[in-house]
């Protein structure tokens, strides 16, 4: 009886270290595969004392952030951050120190050099085996490809690929924008609409490669008779918006328009090609309340006067639908 119950607690014991060898066998298993991955990772992976010092870093973070490794040992570890992005660091770690697990964020990290890129970070707690904190981790991944890529998709929603101004939809919303924040009295929202004379003839005599080297030159002229404060809009084809916040009278944007105009006159010249291109400008001002639609259909009014009064000139028309 007692040698039966011996045997059954030797094999209870026996199974106990089987169990317990095959965990340590795992451990050491996924221990081995941490290792061959961290090193080859191109991943930044670095850990820290509690006080934010580093510890250890691999060699995808001193490729990603340019700096040797002992140049970073000891550190405190926001010298890789500008400081714009320290405090998401330490409201992270702040947020382990009470228990939490922090969320993943994006932010930008500094190279050895002063450049700036942008990582995905995470952040997480290192535990003894006992579960207390003894420090921190960071792993962070560059992806400066995918931010360049996302914000030249928001370019491209809105500018205009051939001449770099707003297209039609954002300077639209611009103007509406601009609309709900007039008040009486106060400065007033001028707006220029502007079109190219003749530019069919230009298209269908030269073709639509001079067609284009024409309104992208004109497109930087307008730009440059504009204060830093206007926008420059292409609303499609040959025609551009001007908006022209915080003018004191109608007058004032019939004088940036004829500046304008004047400047869209000067030759274009293309090696042997010489353009000589003019724009018709209609001025008017805006009227509180009034909705984007009306405000640029008086505009445009007043720029087909320009075209009847002979083109490459300027006209006025007052809010209330008078010619100046």
């Amino acid at each position: 009886m007692h040698l039966a119950q011996a045997r059954e607690d030797l094999e209870e014991t026996n199974r106990g270290l089987i169990a317990l060898y095959t965990e340590l066998q795992e451990a050491r298993q996924a221990e081995a595969r941490l290792a061959a991955v961290v090193p080859s990772s191109d991943d930044a992976i670095i850990s820290m004392t509690p006080d934010g010092a580093i510890r250890t870093l691999n060699p995808g973070a001193t490729r990603m952030l340019g700096h040797r490794e002992a140049d970073l040992i000891g550190r405190q570890v926001h010298m890789v951050m500008p400081p714009s992005s320290q405090h998401m660091f330490d409201k992270s770690i702040e947020r382990i120190r009470w228990g939490d697990h922090p969320l993943p964020y994006d932010t930008q990290w500094s190279r050895s050099d002063g450049s700036l890129i942008d990582v995905a970070i995470n952040v997480f707690a290192l535990q003894d085996i006992s579960g207390e904190l003894i420090g921190f981790s960071a792993v962070a991944r560059d992806i400066t490809i995918q931010v360049v890529a996302q914000r030249q998709l928001e370019r491209l929603a809105r500018f205009d690929t051939l001449t770099g101004l707003v297209n039609r939809a954002e300077i639209i919303a611009r103007l509406k924008a601009a609309l709900e924040d007039l008040r009486h009295p106060g400065p007033h929202l001028g707006v220029l609409f502007c079109d190219v004379d003749h530019f069919k003839d230009v298209n269908d005599t030269w073709g639509h490669s001079a067609g284009d080297l024409v309104l992208t030159t004109l497109a930087d002229r307008v730009r440059e008779c504009v204060r830093a404060n206007d926008t420059v809009g292409r609303m499609g084809g040959d025609e551009m918006l001007v908006l022209l916040p915080g003018l004191h009278s109608l007058d004032e944007a019939a004088q940036i328009a004829e500046k304008i105009r004047c400047r869209a006159a000067e030759p274009i010249c293309n090696g042997e090609q010489v353009f000589h291109t003019t724009l018709s400008i209609g001025a008017t001002l805006a009227v509180p309340g009034e909705s984007a639609s009306t405000m640029t259909a008086r505009a445009d009014i007043a720029m087909y006067e320009a075209k009847r009064a002979g083109r490459n000139t300027v006209t006025q028309i007052a809010a209330g639908g008078s010619m100046a």
